[in-house]
């Protein structure tokens, strides 16, 4: 029996006795004891219930308690086993696994008993020695160690990047360590793209043929790359960061100008900006740039070369037209001249030797002469000459020059001329040579602008095959040899290298085409020679224009040749020409030798004339230029009438059209303006006496 139902037995047995006590005395004191004792008893079994209920209370709480925490371990377990990452606890001492969750099984295709109870040494599936030693270096260090990368390998050979983290532990087991692994292989993958991304786009923007920056609206650059770095003539990206950027433009002022259009827009397409390099040259760029958040991010690209070509070919269209101006003034020249020269002629042969007008006359003639070699100089430098080849003396080219050359250079240059005692004759189209002359002085004159000599030299040079294989001429021998010598400001290695280039030019805008070198060049290439410069800064320049030579005479031997008697004539020909003068003089001295001569005032006017009169004309002269219809045109019509019509077609300039239009067949002669009366005559009677080709 309890000891509870032990003092509830003692109570009644007291409480039997209390009543069985009267109410005497004596017995009131033993009542009282007992009624004492009673009570004593009953707050004995108070206190022992009370503490009954309390044990009780303690033993439900502490069911209650075991049960949340079989709970909780359940629910632990659940989401140890079922978190994505890989979960690991491990035993310090030796390294073995303890608990694995099942992300192993998903990821690296390992159970959970193929793993508890092994240690990191004898997993050698899924790391490599190299990670196997880490990971057992991180174990044994006893810390907790954050977000280490660690290389895992799956059943097929594919490769996993975990971030590993790791924290002591206690447990029954002993001292162990919880791990656990992040599976981050997606992320490196995207993080490696990206850089490799970056590194194609740095490589891109880096090595890019333009220049590419970002700055800041403060006049600052931010970042520049090689090419930018070269355009402005910086030798390194931190000279080129380390100014202002106003500072490099040619004008400061014209930074604020950019910005404020940037900032209209936040848009700017081929905007033109001039800098100034550390060297002083003066470049054009061409910037495109967008503006966002305070920074400019844009484009720069050199056009300076370009916007140099755009100003040459301005300069070469301007000088087209100069030369078709030039070439207009000969041609009307021309006209007046061979009516000049015509007349006076007919003067000439009519007067007396005696009288004394003769002279004056003659002095007519020997003007009307120089003017129209200084035509003919015009003619060149318009290029309106056909390229005619034949025997020709390089000596009587520079002299014939020599007057026209001393207007060119100025009062400020002394020209000498130095010309070999013997002829120097060679194979060629004298007015081609006369231009490679005159824009070799050209280029001379402008090397001196304080003045200085100009010396043009003429020699026989004999060339040995060693010089030909060198030089890319064909062969050895004797050549003709042209000097062209200043005393000029020189050129550098790299412009000598440049000088035939086409439309390329030292001077500056406005004063040069950069074509008459070329030009000069290509002439002397067509006439299987060479030429070759030599030059040094400060020291000059020097031409030599190598000609193959024909056989020289001597000065001396030459003679003047006899006129010819000019026989008479009796035959037909049409003259058409629409100066009146002209067309009369043209008439007067044929019919003086006995032609019959029809006259027609345009080209129309030439057909109609020899459709009227085709039996009977034997030769027709026309005039290049002409209202209505053109010679060449009405010498086309004519032809198709009668493909045997021998024509002279005289021309005062544009003889490179008939080149162009192909009209120069066996049919038909040039003859420039001014034509002599005895060159006329002699011309036209070749022409009717010869049956071959002219």
């Amino acid at each position: 029996m309890s000891r509870h139902s032990d003092e509830n037995t003692e109570i009644d047995s007291l409480r039997r006795k209390i009543i069985g006590l009267g109410d005497s005395s004596g017995r009131k004191t033993y009542y009282l004891e007992l009624q004492d004792r009673l009570d004593e008893v009953e707050r004995k079994r108070k206190e022992l219930e009370d503490k009954n209920r309390i044990m009780v209370k303690i033993l439900e709480d502490l069911s209650e308690e075991r049960l949340r925490a079989q709970a909780g371990e359940a629910k632990l377990s659940k989401l140890f086993h079922a978190t994505p990452q890989l979960l690991a606890v491990l035993a310090v001492s030796d390294g073995h696994f303890i608990e694995v969750s099942d992300s192993w099984q998903r990821f690296l295709a390992i159970s959970r008993d193929e793993i508890v109870g092994e240690t990191i040494a004898s997993m050698d599936i899924w790391l490599s020695e190299y990670e196997r030693e880490r990971f057992q270096n991180f174990l044994h260090s006893k810390s907790e160690m954050f977000d280490q990368e660690i290389l895992l390998h799956g059943p097929n050979g594919e490769t996993f990047v975990g971030l590993m983290s790791l924290s002591p532990l206690t447990l029954e087991e002993g001292e162990c360590a919880i791990v656990e692994i992040t599976d981050i292989t997606r992320h490196k993958n995207a993080e490696d793209a990206l850089r490799e991304s970056e590194q194609k786009y740095r490589g891109l923007v880096d090595n890019a043929l333009v220049g590419i920056f970002r700055s800041s609206v403060d006049d600052r650059f931010l970042y520049v790359n090689d090419a930018l770095v070269k355009i402005f003539g910086c030798e390194s990206a931190d000279e080129l960061l380390s100014k202002p950027i106003s500072s490099r433009y040619k004008k400061p002022e014209d930074r604020k100008a950019f910005l404020d259009a940037l900032k209209e827009t936040g848009k700017l397409t081929y905007y033109e900006l001039l800098i100034l390099t550390p060297s002083g040259e003066q470049k054009t760029l061409a910037t495109s740039a967008v503006l966002h958040n305070g920074i400019i991010s844009g484009v720069n690209v050199d056009i300076t070369e370009q916007k140099n070509l755009e100003e040459q070919l301005k300069q070469a269209q301007k000088m087209e037209a100069i030369g078709v101006l030039a070439g207009g003034i000969a041609h009307d020249f021309n006209n007046i001249l061979s009516v000049i020269l015509g007349f006076a002629e007919l003067s000439h042969i009519e007067m007396k030797v005696d009288n004394k007008a003769r002279a004056y006359i003659e002095e007519i003639l020997k003007a009307s002469e120089r003017a129209a070699e200084l035509t003919h100089s015009l003619l060149a430098f318009s290029r309106k000459q056909v390229m005619t080849i034949s025997e020709v003396d390089l000596n009587d080219l520079i002299a014939k020059l020599g007057k026209l050359l001393v207007r060119v250079i100025g009062e400020d240059i002394t020209l000498r001329t130095v010309l070999q005692p013997k002829s120097t004759p060679i194979m060629a189209d004298g007015g081609q040579i006369e231009q490679i002359i005159m824009n070799l002085v050209t280029n001379a004159r402008d090397a001196m602008p304080n003045g200085g000599t100009l010396t043009i030299v003429s020699e026989h040079k004999e060339v040995n095959q060693a010089f030909c294989d060198a030089h890319g001429l064909k062969t050895s021998g004797r050549y003709a040899l042209l000097t062209v010598s200043d005393t000029g400001i020189g050129m550098d290695e790299e412009t000598k290298k440049r000088i035939f280039d086409p439309f390329y030019t030292t001077k500056g805008i406005g004063r040069g085409t950069g074509l008459g070198l070329a030009t000069a060049y290509g002439i002397v290439q067509q006439h299987n020679g060479f030429i070759d410069v030599e030059s040094g800064l400060g020291k000059g320049t020097t031409f030599r224009v190598y000609f193959p030579a024909l056989e020289a005479i001597a000065v001396e031997e030459k003679a003047a040749l006899p006129l010819q008697t000019v026989a008479l004539g009796s035959e037909m020909i049409l003259v058409a020409e629409d100066e009146p003068t002209l067309r009369e003089l043209f008439q007067i001295v044929l019919e003086s030798y006995g032609y019959k001569v029809v006259v027609a005032v345009d080209g129309q006017d030439a057909v109609a004339k020899y459709t009227e009169h085709k039996d009977d004309i034997r030769l027709i002269i026309l005039d290049m230029i002409m209202p209505k219809m053109s010679g060449l045109e009405a010498y086309k019509m004519i032809k198709n009438m009668s493909p045997e019509i021998k024509a002279l077609v005289l021309s005062g300039y544009t003889a490179d059209k008939i080149r162009e239009a192909g009209l120069l067949p066996e049919k038909i002669k040039l003859a420039a303006k001014p034509i002599s009366q005895h060159d006329l005559l002699m011309t036209v009677r070749n022409m009717l006496d010869n049956n071959s080709s002219i």
